[in-house]
């Protein structure tokens, strides 16, 4: 009986990975939207003015940028002639952020070591036991990883 050796699961896609690391950076790659937009208020000075159309009504707001936390709304009458501020948005990229190209390397959590994304699932596998690389031909004694298949000095051959 073969076992399932995936425990997290993409809810988005169902792509199933062994590791959680994997899924997160599989997440960020391929279902986050890494570009926000800088909110209009932000690019304004203390003391401007401003006008928006209030959402879902024909009403204006005056808004006033009071400081760099404070915005002073005042609602206008609905037969005001004012027409609203055209608001230009601003595009953030926020890949710096959340990195998620395959070049970022990855650190093992059990020795500390760091790897590129090619050599770090091998060095997992081989370094902590998940997969038993090598083994000797004659005593049949399986090893962690092949450097310490290389070192065995085989006692059958000894013997024989």
């Amino acid at each position: 009986m073969k076992k399932n050796n995936t425990k997290h699961k993409c809810v988005a896609c169902k792509k199933q990975f062994y590791y959680n690391c994997l899924l997160k950076y599989h997440i960020r790659r391929e279902h986050f939207n890494l570009k926000a937009f800088r909110p209009y208020w932000e690019t304004q000075n203390v003391n401007q003015i401003w006008f928006e159309r209030v959402l879902n009504t024909n009403f204006l707001a005056k808004m006033t940028k009071i400081s760099n936390n404070e915005i002073a709304v005042q609602k206008l009458k609905e037969g005001t002639n004012i027409k609203p501020t055209e608001m230009e948005r601003e595009e953030w990229n926020l890949n710096f952020l959340y990195p998620t190209n395959g070049k970022q390397p990855l650190k093992c959590r059990i020795c500390s070591e760091t790897y590129t994304r090619e050599k770090f699932t091998k060095h997992f596998k081989e370094s902590h036991g998940l997969v038993l690389k090598k083994y000797c031909e004659k005593c049949r004694k399986r090893f962690k990883s092949a450097m310490a298949g290389a070192n065995h000095v085989c006692m059958k051959s000894t013997v024989e």
